[in-house]
């Protein structure tokens, strides 16, 4: 029995569950559509929520880098514009 053939039992397997489950589909279609469409609305929901919250975090990372941004230049102002040298001393 060679590789092909076995991904070829496989497929084959997979197919009748998908027919099986296509099939209790239709025959359950009311009982699963108003769970299903539950369970999407609430999926929708909780993606809404996220993407808010993802919205508002990256505004916040935005305005860090903003800020960041300003004081290093700050900082570089000081120690290259300056008329006198200036350095740094670490104890570490």
């Amino acid at each position: 029995m060679n590789l092909s053939s076995k991904n070829m039992k496989s497929d084959d397997k997979y197919k009748v569950f998908r027919q099986k489950a296509e099939e209790f589909f239709r025959n359950n279609r009311d009982a699963v559509s108003t769970d299903f469409q539950h369970d999407i609305e609430k999926v929708v929901e909780e993606l809404n929520i996220h993407q808010i919250e993802l919205e508002m975090q990256y505004l916040e990372l935005h305005e860090a880098n903003q800020k960041l941004s300003h004081e290093r230049e700050k900082y570089h102002n000081l120690y290259m514009q300056a008329p006198v040298a200036y350095f740094t001393l670490n104890l570490a």
